[in-house]
C-alpha cells in the first residue's frame, strides 16, 4: 500500500505553514492490535461500548481491505486510528 501524508495548514499573518500528519498504516495498526491484547469489553466513549473487541477490530480491517480506493478515505481506518490514539492517550478507562 502507498501511504500519502495528509497536509494541514496553519495560517498566520506572517507566513502560511504546511505541516504533514503521518498516521499509521493499516499494517502497522494490525501489528499493534495483534501484539497487544485488549479486554473483551471496552466502554470506549460515553455513547459507544465495544462488546467484543476482537470482532470490532477484525470487522474494521475487513472493511478496510474491501474498500475501493485509497484506505485514507475509509471511515473504518479512521475509527481504528482514533481507537489506537485513545488507547495510547489513556482515554479508555478499562485499560
Amino acid at each position: 500500500m502507498i501511504f500519502l501524508p495528509i497536509p494541514f495548514y496553519i495560517s498566520s499573518w506572517k507566513k502560511r505553514h504546511v505541516y504533514y500528519f503521518c498516521a499509521m498504516t493499516p499494517m502497522e495498526l494490525k501489528a499493534y492490535f495483534d501484539n497487544n491484547p485488549l479486554p473483551n469489553e471496552i466502554q470506549w466513549k460515553e455513547w459507544s461500548k465495544i462488546m467484543d473487541t476482537k470482532k470490532f477490530i477484525d470487522n474494521a480491517f475487513m472493511c478496510i481491505n474491501l474498500f475501493k480506493g485509497n484506505y485514507i478515505n475509509c471511515p473504518d481506518y479512521w475509527h481504528l486510528l482514533e481507537f489506537y490514539n485513545d488507547i495510547q492517550a489513556g482515554k479508555i478507562p478499562s485499560l
